[in-house]
C-alpha cells in the first residue's frame, strides 16, 4: 500500500511539474507584454487604430497609445528622464534628425532592435532606413516618407505667359519669379516660404548639389553648402523668394503629399498641377525626400516581445494603405509604392497620378547615410545659410 501511494506521489509530481514546465513554456514562445507609444498629430489615431486591431489578435499584449503636444515636447522628456524608469515610454513617433538629436545628449535614449527587427529592413527604401539608423544600429521602423514636389496654381503662371515647363532648374525659377513679380507690380510672388519650408528648400539644394557619394563628408560641406546658399540668395534677389510666417498665397510651391490634400481641401476655385522639383542644373536631380516620421523603440526593459510583434504587424501593405487613405500619411513601404490607387481628394489637380509621382520620387532619391546629420546643420545654422 505504501509502495503504491509513494507511486501515485511520484506520478502527481511528475505531473504538476510538467504541466507548470508547459504553462511556462507556453507564456515564453508567445510575445507578451504592456508597452506605451507616445504620438503626436495624425499619428496618434491611427497608430491607436492599428492598436486595437493588433490587440485583438494578441490577447497577452497591451499597446497603449498617448497623445502628446508636439514632437518637441518628446525630444526634451527624453533628454531630461532618459535613464529614470518612472513614465518612460516604450516607443515614439519621432523624425531622424530629432532621434539624432536626443541620441547625442545621451546615447542610453534608445533601444538598438537590429537584431529583433533586421528582417524588416527590406521592406523600405534604403533611404528611409538609414533615418532609424545611428552608427549602423536600427532603432526603429519608418511610419512615413515625404517625397518633394514643386506645386503650381497653373491658372496663375499661364496669366504670365508660363508653364510647369518653364520651371526645370533653378535658375530658370529665378528669371519666371522675377518676371511675375515685375509684370505683378509685386503682387504676386512665385515662392512664399516660411522657416521650415525654406530648411526644406536649402536641404532638396543640398541633395541636389553634393557629390555622388553615399556620405556627405565634411570636406564637400563648404562647397556644397555655399552653392545652395547663392541659389536662396539669387531666389530671393530676383524676388521669386519671399520669406514669411504670415500665412498667404504664391504662384508655387514645395510641397508634400500633406500639403496636396491642404491645398485641394482648401482652394477648389485653384487649378493646381504637381511636378517634380527643379534641378540644380540641366537634367539633374529632381528626385529629393524631406524627412519621414519614424517609430522609435525607447523600451530598456528585458522583455519587449510583445512591441516587436506590434512593429512587424505595423509594417504590413494593409496597414499603410490604411493610413494613406484615411490619414493622409504617405506610406514608407516600398511594396505599397506599387499599388495603383487613385485618391478623389486630388479633385483641385489635374494630375490624376499624383501617388505614382511621388512614389517614383522615394523610390528613386538617392541613399544619404549621415542625411539627418545634414538636416541638424541646415537647422542649427538657419540665420547664417538663408537669414531673413
Amino acid at each position: 500500500m505504501k509502495r503504491l501511494i509513494s507511486i501515485l506521489m511520484i506520478l502527481f509530481l511528475s505531473v504538476s511539474l510538467n504541466g507548470c514546465s508547459l504553462f511556462s513554456s507556453f507564456f515564453e514562445d508567445k510575445p507578451y507584454g504592456q508597452f506605451t507609444i507616445w504620438a503626436d498629430g495624425v499619428y496618434y489615431p491611427y497608430l491607436n487604430d492599428v492598436a486595437k486591431k493588433f490587440m485583438q489578435h494578441n490577447k497577452l499584449i497591451e499597446i497603449e497609445v498617448k497623445l502628446v503636444d508636439s514632437e518637441n515636447y518628446i525630444v526634451k522628456y527624453l533628454k531630461n528622464k532618459v535613464n529614470k524608469s518612472v513614465d518612460m515610454p516604450s516607443a515614439v513617433v519621432l523624425k531622424g534628425s530629432s532621434m539624432l538629436n536626443v541620441y547625442k545628449d545621451n546615447k542610453d535614449s534608445f533601444r538598438n532592435v537590429n537584431s529583433e527587427i533586421f528582417e524588416l529592413s527590406s521592406s523600405y527604401t534604403e533611404s528611409r532606413v538609414h533615418e532609424v539608423k545611428i552608427n549602423k544600429n536600427m532603432y526603429g521602423i519608418p511610419l512615413s516618407s515625404s517625397p518633394m514636389v514643386l506645386v503650381i496654381d497653373e491658372k496663375k503662371l499661364i496669366e504670365y505667359g508660363y508653364t510647369k515647363e518653364n520651371l526645370k532648374t533653378w535658375e530658370d525659377v529665378c528669371t519666371v519669379g522675377s518676371e511675375i513679380y515685375s509684370k505683378s507690380n509685386g503682387k504676386d510672388v512665385l515662392f512664399k516660404m516660411n522657416k521650415q519650408q525654406c530648411i526644406e528648400l536649402f536641404e532638396i539644394l543640398v541633395m541636389q548639389l553634393k557629390n555622388n557619394d553615399e556620405y556627405f563628408y565634411l570636406s564637400d560641406y563648404n562647397s556644397t553648402i555655399s552653392r545652395a546658399k547663392l541659389i536662396i540668395n539669387n531666389l530671393k534677389t530676383k524676388h521669386a523668394l519671399q520669406i514669411t510666417e504670415k500665412s498667404s498665397n504664391s504662384v508655387a510651391g514645395i510641397g508634400t503629399y500633406k500639403d496636396i490634400i491642404e491645398l485641394s481641401g482648401k482652394n477648389n476655385d485653384k487649378e493646381y498641377v504637381v511636378t517634380n522639383v527643379p534641378a540644380a542644373n540641366i537634367g539633374g536631380n529632381t528626385f529629393v525626400s524631406g524627412e519621414g516620421s519614424n517609430l522609435i523603440v525607447t523600451e530598456q526593459s528585458e522583455n519587449i516581445s510583445g512591441l516587436v510583434q506590434f512593429l512587424k504587424y505595423l509594417s504590413t501593405d494593409k496597414n499603410a494603405i490604411e493610413g494613406l487613405k484615411e490619414y493622409n500619411i504617405f506610406p514608407a513601404l516600398r511594396n505599397v509604392y506599387n499599388i495603383k490607387l487613385f485618391d478623389k481628394k486630388y479633385s483641385a489637380f489635374k494630375d490624376d497620378k499624383v501617388l505614382s509621382r511621388l512614389s517614383s520620387i522615394a523610390l528613386k532619391e538617392d541613399v544619404v547615410y549621415n542625411k539627418m546629420e545634414i538636416v541638424n546643420y541646415i537647422k542649427d545654422n538657419y540665420d547664417s545659410l538663408i537669414g531673413k
